[in-house]
């Protein structure tokens, strides 16, 4: 069970196009998407438990249209989803 993506794990990906958050993962981790520019759609297993997304964590993902936030989240960092 995943419970933590560190940062930089998918940074610059730039053909990753959707990614899907297994309900396990608690934190998202400074700059884990950042720069993914192809980015459209992420979505969270129900029953999620992420609790902190870090800083920069989607920062450039120029493509992503919408996302819904969890409800169990309780701090988004600075410039999480800049650009």
């Amino acid at each position: 069970n995943i419970t933590y993506i560190t940062g930089n794990a998918f940074i610059n990906c730039e053909y990753m196009k959707s990614i899907s958050i297994p309900s396990s993962v608690i934190k998202i981790g400074t700059k884990a998407f950042y720069n993914c520019s192809k980015l459209e759609s992420i979505s969270f297993e129900k029953e999620s438990k992420l609790t902190d997304i870090y800083d920069l964590a989607f920062q450039f993902c120029k493509e992503l249209k919408s996302i819904s936030i969890p409800s169990s989240v309780k701090s988004i960092g600075e410039s999480a989803f800049c650009n």
